[in-house]
């Protein structure tokens, strides 16, 4: 990202226009193009502050500054992530001795002019001693390659000389504030600070001045580590080209492996990086030039910890035994993690989960754990950003991480774990739903309301520009499939698993409806029929009940049935026969699957504006019964019309309903005729 005029003036003229200032306007330019960088910023990480005039509430004019909120991402932070505090009663407690990070962060929150602010950096104090305007803060993967070197001191000293101080790893907080403004009162001319082994400061007067100095001393690091590694950049991992296949049944048999513990309440969803530096990562761990542990900055440790699990090549043809020899690794990772707290733990601290959140399989490459989508892209960036820090770093002279004692205490730290704030539990939380037929109006509304009670959901449908668009707006993945195609059917679960490593949930709505009487019906549109409203179901759930016996996860199959099954009418032959073949394939499974804890159901709904009941049939119909089209909608029992959130509910009631299987729930207002018997 680059400083742009035009662009930092239109962004000055577009928030004065809603009573923002010139100096926050600039703040947030520069703070965005920092955040949208990767290789500087990642995931709420870093932090930024400008120091203004500030009238407060009694109309005094007082010196602030507005510093990152925690919780706002860099890249696309507003007005409101950056919270306004008072600027002299911070720099009140430059003159203690000492402070706590409970006094320290009450300090903070009775600084902040708007009680309802989000609080603000744990570096605040930081930023608020330095005399600077604006001041920034970034976890580049340049200057980190260089900051865990072995003789990371004497490397950053030659390449930056005087113009930046370099601190050794100081925790955030009270001292790290009160030893960067002695390095910049002991060296005024500095232009910036190199925390080792966590990050860089960059200041100025101006926005531009403190982001180009950013960039100019992020170069610098650039040109010592990348002509030393371009050999090995460019290295390929040589072996054979895996498919999404062979990465989802790894993904899969890891979390077999990781079920079998005794100790999980809840088992993580797993997901393998198409990250080629994996098995370079793999290869120098074997070779002992990479430790195999150790994150770059001590931020990442919340997310990913600092030591990983390696293991063994895949045995495809023996899946048993690599479960065994896996879960082995398993218990021997757990137990190194509680000795390490044990060791550690000088207080009344409680050990966090003991899961590994990467996992190395040798000849396949990385897969990260997490317990949500955002955990697993969360972690997915940040082990991109650890492994190719790590590979430059040992090509440009070695990778020596944080002691083992530092990064206990940042990962134990109560305000590095406010960062992750307390979870809410969704009903569906961590529980992956297919969505099949997923583009059409009653799929997509049942796919919101899944995601809405936290589940993960996949849509599939033939039609790939809605799935795109679908993707665009409302931020849920799609796969391209044609179900009557078993092959391809095999292949698109193989990519849900790939992504996630189980499946929970299967909603069957796809669908088509042919008109015409059954006795002058071609033979073609009725076997169509019979294969977009029967084979297709058959295709998708047979191979789905596959991986929920393997998996033991129990799980869910859930048909989109239709009131032709039980109340059959005129030209609608070929559709209603089709989907009564669809009612008794639910009920098959339910009978044949019960054991197994896996649950059958459906849902029959009536009326539902969507892909098949389109607005020309309802204004056909309404006309041949001499209605209106909204009477015609609304004639049933509860003369309401009846919408796809309807339906939409429905199937997610199923999902929940532990004890129910075999069930058929009509969606219909109340309709006599179609009354399930």
């Amino acid at each position: 990202m680059t400083w742009r005029d035009k662009e930092s003036k239109k962004l000055i003229s577009d928030y004065r226009a809603k009573g923002v200032s010139k100096d926050i306007a600039l703040r947030i330019y520069t703070a965005r193009l920092l955040g949208n960088d990767p290789s500087l910023v990642l995931h709420g990480g870093g932090n930024s502050s400008v120091k203004t005039k500030f009238q407060d509430s009694l109309g005094n004019s007082v010196d602030a500054i507005h510093v990152k909120g925690s919780g706002w991402d860099m890249g696309n932070i507003e007005p409101q992530g950056f919270p306004t505090l008072d600027l002299n009663f911070l720099r009140e407690t430059q003159s203690l001795k000492s402070l706590s990070d409970e006094d320290m962060v009450a300090i903070m929150r009775r600084a902040c002019f708007d009680p309802d602010s989000p609080d603000p950096s744990v570096e605040t104090l930081l930023h608020a001693f330095l005399p600077h305007k604006y001041v920034d803060h970034t976890h580049s993967n340049s200057v980190l390659a260089l900051a865990n070197m072995p003789n990371a001191l004497k490397v950053c000293r030659d390449i930056y000389g005087e113009e930046v101080a370099i601190l050794p790893w100081i925790m955030p907080g009270f001292k790290l504030a009160k030893a960067c403004i002695k390095a910049h009162e002991e060296n005024p001319k500095i232009i910036g600070i190199i925390l080792l082994n966590h990050g860089i400061f960059s200041f100025g007067k101006t926005a531009k001045e403190s982001y180009t100095r950013m960039i100019q001393l992020v170069k610098k690091a650039e040109a010592k580590i990348i002509p030393q590694s371009k050999n090995h950049l460019k290295r390929k991992s040589k072996g054979k080209v895996l498919d999404d296949d062979i990465k989802g049944h790894g993904a899969s048999m890891i979390r077999k492996g990781l079920k079998q513990g005794d100790s999980f309440k809840k088992v993580p969803l797993v997901r393998f990086v198409d990250f080629d530096m994996a098995l370079d990562f793999i290869h120098e761990t074997k070779k002992k030039n990479l430790r195999g542990y150790g994150v770059i900055t001590p931020d990442h440790v919340i997310r990913i910890k600092s030591k990983w699990l390696f293991a063994d090549s895949l045995c495809l043809d023996n899946e048993g035994l690599w479960i065994e020899r896996f879960s082995r690794s398993l218990k021997k990772y757990k137990q190194n993690y509680a000795n390490y707290f044990k060791k550690n733990n000088n207080s009344n601290l409680t050990m966090l989960d003991d899961l590994p959140r990467l996992i190395f399989i040798e000849n396949i490459g990385l897969y990260v754990l997490g317990f949500t989508e955002k955990e697993m892209t969360i972690n997915a960036d940040l082990a991109k950003a650890n492994i190719s820090t790590q590979l430059i770093a040992i090509n440009s002279g070695g990778f020596k991480p944080l002691s083992e004692r530092f990064i206990f205490e940042m990962e134990y730290w109560s305000l590095e774990q406010k960062k992750i704030g307390k979870k809410n539990i969704d009903e569906f939380s961590g529980k992956v739903v297919i969505v099949t037929g997923g583009a059409g109006v009653i799929g997509l509304e049942t796919a919101l309301h899944f995601k809405k009670k936290g589940a993960e959901v996949v849509l599939v449908d033939k039609n790939k520009d809605a799935l795109d668009d679908i993707k665009k707006i409302h931020d849920i993945s799609g796969l391209v499939c044609n179900l009557t195609d078993k092959e391809m059917v095999k292949k698109t679960l193989n990519k849900v698993l790939k992504s996630y490593g189980v499946i929970h949930t299967l909603v069957m709505n796809s669908g088509i409806a042919i008109e015409g009487a059954i006795d002058s019906m071609s033979d073609q549109d009725i076997l169509k029929s019979f294969d977009d409203n029967f084979w297709a179901h058959q295709n998708i759930a047979s191979e789905t009940v596959k991986i929920m016996k393997s998996q033991s996860t129990k799980g869910c199959l859930l048909f989109n049935i239709t009131k032709q099954v039980f109340n059959q009418g005129k030209n609608f032959g070929a559709y209603g026969i089709s989907k009564s073949a669809m009612l008794s394939l639910m009920r098959q499974y339910a009978i044949e699957c019960g054991e197994y804890g896996i649950r059958s159901n459906g849902v029959n709904p009536d009326k539902i504006r969507s892909n098949l009941l389109t607005p020309s049939m309802i204004s056909a119909r309404s006309k041949s019964r001499s209605m209106s089209e909204s009477k015609y909608m609304r004639g049933n029992l509860l003369s309401r019309e009846v919408e796809a959130k309807d339906v939409a509910k429905a199937f997610t009631y199923l999902a929940s309903a532990e004890s129910t299987t075999g069930m058929v729930i009509s969606v219909d207002g109340g309709n006599t005729t179609s009354f399930v018997r």
